[in-house]
């Protein structure tokens, strides 16, 4: 009996040290209060988060520090243990905690009634920090806005019968599609001295004028750069926006073709993030060719209306033609149009300063008019000025033949080049793609949606490659955007070369392009434009150096007689996928299959997400050894996910985690588990059990706000000493010498944690990079050990790899080690270190620690 409950008493120590580890190590903050509130206990995380002491909390009650959110008085406090349930139930609810410095920091807090017997005695919760996930929304929220901001300001171009009109327009879409509580715009006046607000109501205002310099306002646009602050200055105009209790301010210079054209302001109660000034630069400048293209139209306008007070029937140019189309008389303007003067136009053929390609239209025009007296419809032209340039002019001719006082054809041309050009540019900015000049998603949707609906009524053959550049993060990261942006173009333009005319191609929107391929004469026709693109993808791209890319592309074809773009490109972008997943630089056709694959994997993610979220990863550990003893060296730390009641490959939710981002987190709780693990047995065991490895990833090292600093703190929490930390990664990571990577490894190395580089040997680059990385240790790969003691060209390779490895001091580890004659022969050729399941398999920590007992791992010699 006194045995049993010792065990008894044991386990139940162990079990509460257990639950103290969690309640003290979990990222989340955790707490339980009595039912007056007071905080009976609190962890680690909640006095990151609030930034309290924790014996300052246990002072203080919960309905003093949780504010509900949304509560139109914040500083009142709230009862939360009222709000009780049923034992067994809780409630999720978003919540604010206050800060020590007065901040507020918005929390996902579950709480739930503690019972002793039927009586209620505590609450306890937990409380998750989802100011990240906030932003993120906020950052969706406000591109969302700009999307549509943009759509509204094009139809405010249209709508507006006045530039006036127009920003007035331009500002009620500001304010509905943004956060701000108030919209401005200042106009540049005539005299280019004086900014004037287009508000509605703002004559009283005393900012409604505004100098160049003076003021705020008036020095953004001196400056012309943006300007943001959340502490709204007093001196900006408006008493009834600051009465509105605005304090944000965010002003930017409507500029188009290096012209100012005025100031774009917005105000608001909440604070403007530093991202707005990025995401309405485009919507300034949208602004600004608004107000150009009605500036120039209100002077046009201007124009006409000073000419039909002098010539009527007229607008800049009067000119009139007999039957035959040889001018008789144009009037003085087209000197300032044309720069002509008028006599020497006199008596000379019309057609002979008109573009050639604009003759027979014009000349047909003239045509229609001749058989009776009426007014032809407007057709523009380019006629030749006399710098050599072409400028277009809208024309309008009236047949006059017949009357006595005129006899000849009056012609009216109104130059329109300036207003042309910028329809042009507004036309170019919503269906063009800035950096490349292809056509961008909208218009490639727009032109998918025909040629569908074309294929329906005449069943030609149609495909699209969906097509996504390899590894073009890595270059970006490495090179600069400068360089990916320059890649980006030349990519367009070899993929643009081996297309076709009548073949349309995209820049989807990243390093993705999409191309649709219409009228195909047979099935292979969209696999072989797909192989000429990997094979023009395969030549070098000369940048500042010599630059290789590689691509992936999904086919569809429309096989359906009612298909839609949606379901064409989800069929491409499945076999794009697919494709990637078999090896990158390949083009696979989509077949139906992939569609169930798409689905097994979507639910695959899911539940990678779930598990993740609570904690259901396991970790396990296979030892290392030494080869000539037997004793153990370390463990390595590997993933393990139960799923469905079956343990799923790493090879196969390794992968999805990498695509989707879950590495972040995954690699973070083995991390924790392992470094947690690994002291508790160097205090149960010694130092014999001295090293810990982890593997990483490169979006680990690339992608982690700061991967370095988690380490640093998991090492600290866990009282596990770096240099009992190896952490591995792949040969695949450590040859492309990212600068973010070798900086990551460099400051690791830096705080003592070691470095090893994992399935060495399998690489195809030059080993030169091992001089440059902060390498403790390499990991020979298992298939240069798997019948080694039959090879021996393995043989000579191992024994090279060793070599190496002790010249650069170095540790070597063989890898994936199952006879006692792989052990011989490492041993003979200087590797004196490994792992494999001819030691032990990975296991459950439980089960090391029975391993960890017993002096030496090495299989007993087989009888003779």
């Amino acid at each position: 009996m006194l045995i049993a409950e010792r065990r008894a008493q044991e386990a139940l120590e162990q079990s509460e040290e257990r639950y103290r580890e969690l309640f003290e190590n979990a990222n989340d903050m955790v707490y339980t209060h009595d039912m007056h509130g007071r905080f009976t206990a609190v962890n680690r995380a909640f006095e990151r988060i609030s930034g309290y002491t924790r014996s300052e909390l246990l002072e203080m009650t919960a309905t003093n520090l949780i504010v509900a959110e949304g509560d139109s008085d914040p500083d009142r406090p709230r009862d939360f243990v009222s709000q009780g349930h049923r034992p067994g139930t809780s409630e999720v609810s978003v919540c604010h905690i206050k800060t020590k410095d007065g901040a507020h920091v918005p929390v996902e807090i579950s709480n739930w009634l503690v019972y002793r017997g039927s009586e209620p005695v505590g609450v306890q919760g937990i409380g998750r920090d989802i100011t990240e996930r906030r932003e993120m929304e906020r950052a969706e929220r406000q591109q969302r806005q700009i999307q549509a901001l943009n759509a509204e300001i094009g139809v405010a171009l249209s709508a507006g019968e006045s530039m006036g009109d127009s920003l007035r327009l331009c500002i009620d879409a500001l304010a509905a599609h943004t956060d701000a509580d108030f919209a401005l715009i200042w106009a540049l006046d005539d005299d280019g001295q004086t900014l004037v607000l287009q508000n509605r109501g703002t004559a009283p205002q005393p900012t409604a004028r505004v100098g160049i310099g003076e003021l705020l306002v008036g020095r953004i646009a001196q400056t012309r750069q943006p300007y943001l602050t959340n502490q709204l200055p007093q001196e900006l105009p408006t008493p009834w926006i600051l009465a509105s209790g605005s304090r944000s301010f965010l002003g930017h210079p409507l500029i188009a073709d290096e012209r100012l054209y005025g100031v774009m302001a917005l105000t608001g109660r909440d604070s403007f993030d530093s991202s707005m000034v990025e995401l309405l630069s485009p919507v300034a400048h949208r602004v600004a060719l608004v107000v150009a293209q009605k500036r120039a139209e209100e002077a046009l306008q201007s124009r006409e209306r000073r000419f039909r007070a002098l010539v009527q029937n007229a607008s800049d140019i009067i000119a009139v033609l007999d039957s035959d189309g040889r001018v008789q008389y144009v009037s003085p303007a087209v000197e300032r149009v044309l720069g002509y003067k008028a006599g020497t136009l006199e008596g000379t053929n019309s057609l002979a300063v008109i573009h050639p390609d604009d003759r027979a239209k014009s000349a047909e025009a003239v045509r229609d008019i001749l058989p009776e007296p009426r007014l032809a419809d407007s057709l523009d032209i380019r006629v030749r000025h006399t710098d050599g340039s072409w400028r277009i002019l809208e024309v309008t001719g009236s047949n006059l033949l017949d009357d006595p006082s005129v006899r000849g054809i009056v012609i009216n041309a109104e130059d329109v080049t300036q207003r042309r050009h910028y329809e042009d540019e507004l036309k170019r900015q919503a269906f063009y793609e800035p950096l490349t000049g292809l056509p961008n998603r909208a218009l490639f949707l727009d032109r998918l949606t025909h040629a569908l609906a074309s294929r329906a009524r005449n069943r030609d053959g149609l495909a699209v490659l969906f097509i996504d550049l390899d590894r073009f993060k890595l270059i970006n990261d490495t090179f600069g955007h400068r360089v990916g942006d320059q890649l980006l173009v030349a990519v367009a333009r070899r993929l643009q070369s081996c297309l076709r005319a009548e073949d349309t191609i995209s820049r989807f929107g990243g390093d993705e392009f999409t191309i649709l391929l219409e009228r195909l004469p047979e099935r292979r026709s969209a696999l072989e434009t797909a192989e000429r693109v990997l094979d023009a993808m395969r030549e070098p791209f000369q940048m500042d150096q010599q630059v290789f890319i590689t691509a992936s592309i999904g086919i569809a074809h429309a096989e359906a007689r009612l298909m839609s773009p949606d379901d064409i490109l989800r069929q491409a972008d499945m076999a794009l996928y697919r494709a990637k997943a078999r090896g990158k630089a390949r083009a696979l056709v989509f077949e139906q299959q992939m569609n169930q694959h798409a689905i097994g994997r979507f639910e695959l993610e899911n539940g990678l997400r779930q598990a993740i979220a609570r904690r259901q990863i396991e970790v396990h550990y296979q030892p290392g050894v030494d080869l000539v003893t037997g004793e153990i060296l370390g463990v390595e730390a590997l993933a393990r996910w139960r799923y469905k009641n079956t343990y799923i490959s790493p090879e196969s939710f390794i992968p999805v985690a990498e695509e989707t981002g879950l590495i972040l987190p995954l690699g973070l709780a083995v991390l924790e588990s392992a470094c947690v693990q690994g002291a508790r047995w160097r205090r149960k065991f010694g130092d014999r059990c001295f090293a810990v490895s982890v593997n990483i990833s490169a979006r680990q090292l690339e992608d982690s706000r700061d991967f370095v600093a988690d380490v640093e703190r998991v090492l600290q929490i866990a009282g596990l000493p770096p240099e009992a930390l190896l952490l591995e990664i792949t040969e695949s990571v450590a040859v492309q010498e990212a600068p973010m990577i070798t900086s990551a490894l460099r400051r690791l190395k830096d705080l003592g944690v070691r470095i090893a580089i994992d399935d060495f040997g399998t690489g195809y680059s030059s080993l030169t990079y091992l001089t440059r990385l902060p390498a403790d240790t390499i990991k020979i790969d298992q298939s240069f050990v798997n019948g080694l003691e039959h090879s021996e060209a393995k043989a000579s390779i191992v024994r090279a790899l060793v070599s190496l490895a002790q010249r650069l001091d170095m540790d070597v580890t063989a890898e994936g080690i199952e006879t006692q004659e792989q052990i011989a022969v490492l041993r003979d050729l200087g590797c004196l270190r490994g792992q494999g399941f001819l030691f032990a398999p990975p296991m459950p920590a439980r089960q090391v620690g029975r391993v960890l007992r017993r002096r030496s791992l090495l299989p007993r010699a087989k009888a003779a």
